[in-house]
């Protein structure tokens, strides 16, 4: 089970959060896969559902966006209103494993040319799609989306609703420099899992953040120090990047990498 969220900010950038949790067939969960990828200069992409579609999913979109000379850009909804009907149509001839897992893609990107009023500050596209059709839906400036099953756990889907309703508190942090919103959102939405467990989700995070001429990949690793106790440091397990190396973790612990769901 999974829990992705985006953004698509006023500020010049979009922002995706992602959790790294895992649950295999028998409900074992393990916090062990990067679910956010860079897939083009100014696009990146996360996944949940079936672990081998979403893997493929990012690397049919690395593949197909490559080709791209490498001094030019895709403009983020083009590429979504592009692209589903071929997720449609392998997701539509996948396993049945596949099927049962579900899968859901979410593009994070900006406007090379097009800003939202103030120069150089890029205008920002989130697009959700999901199985079984993948039609694109664009969310709207502010809009704050997510897949995965943390958008079926009522607390969670209320602290993105308070968000939303009231993201002055956030766009307030970007005096503190770029991409201040989007660390103060992904404090938040850690809090929030972490004082309202979920067992399909997991409190280590990875922040990306899509700029014109930048994606941004980073930890929620951060210290606390409790009151009257020592520090406690919360750091990332390794975590798998590709489909062979999470078939390898996998494997080396006698799980079954295929029926994987997140």
């Amino acid at each position: 089970m999974t829990w992705v969220i985006g953004t698509p900010s006023s500020l010049g950038y979009g922002v995706a959060i992602s959790d790294v949790r895992v649950t295999f067939a028998s409900g074992e969960t393990r916090d062990c896969l990067q679910k956010i990828y860079p897939i083009a200069r100014f696009i990146a992409a996360g996944f949940s559902g079936s672990v081998p579609f979403g893997f493929w999913a990012i690397g049919n979109l690395q593949q197909q966006l490559g080709r791209a000379p490498t001094d030019s850009a895709w403009i983020p909804g083009w590429v979504a209103f592009k692209w589903y009907r071929l997720a449609r149509r392998v997701f539509s001839i996948s396993p049945e494993h596949v099927k049962t897992n579900g899968a859901a893609i979410m593009l994070v990107g900006v406007s090379p040319t097009v800003d939202v009023g103030i120069p150089g500050w890029a205008r920002a596209t989130v697009a959700i799609l999901s199985a079984p059709d993948f039609y694109p839906r664009i969310l709207q400036l502010q809009e704050v989306g997510a897949i995965g099953s943390g958008s079926g756990v009522e607390v969670y889907v209320q602290e993105l609703e308070r968000l939303q309703k009231n993201p002055y508190q956030l766009w307030q942090a970007e005096v503190g420099g770029t991409g201040w919103f989007g660390r103060i959102l992904l404090h938040n939405i850690q809090q929030t899992i972490i004082d309202n467990p979920s067992p399909g989700i997991s409190y280590h995070l990875h922040l990306c953040l899509v700029r014109r001429g930048e994606i941004t990949l980073t930890k929620s690793d951060h210290s606390v120090v409790p009151q009257g106790g020592p520090e406690i440091e919360i750091r990332m397990p390794p975590v798998a990047t590709t489909w062979t190396e999470f078939q390898r973790m996998c494997s080396e612990t006698s799980v079954e990498a295929t029926v994987a769901k997140c």
